[in-house]
């Protein structure tokens, strides 16, 4: 059943979100600027790798079953992941009082 998957992609997203907020509290423990901004730049490697496995699994369940649902689901989740790709706003955001310089 496709809801079921659906259902299941769903589920997934929740505890990847979960994971992520641990994540970032982690990070909230670091004290040296340089050692925070390395923690964070591996914490999104992480987590860009986290969402590509339900888009591949999407894409993967599209090609075998040649669904629609599966189609546009796959188009959603990509649309989010490039939504949610870290930028100034969110780092400044997800790191608050740091003296952040973007070059």
């Amino acid at each position: 059943n496709s809801w079921l998957l659906f259902i299941f992609l769903l589920i997934i997203a929740y505890v990847q979100g979960q994971i992520s907020k641990k994540g970032l509290s982690d990070l909230q423990k670091f004290t040296d600027a340089e050692g925070l901004f390395d923690k964070y730049i591996q914490y999104y490697k992480k987590r860009l790798f986290l969402n590509c496995i339900p888009v591949i699994t999407t894409a993967a369940l599209f090609v075998l079953t040649f669904k629609n649902v599966f189609f546009y689901l796959l188009f959603i989740q990509i649309l989010f992941s490039f939504a949610f790709f870290p930028r100034q706003g969110q780092i400044l955001k997800e790191l608050p009082d740091r003296d952040i310089i973007f070059d």
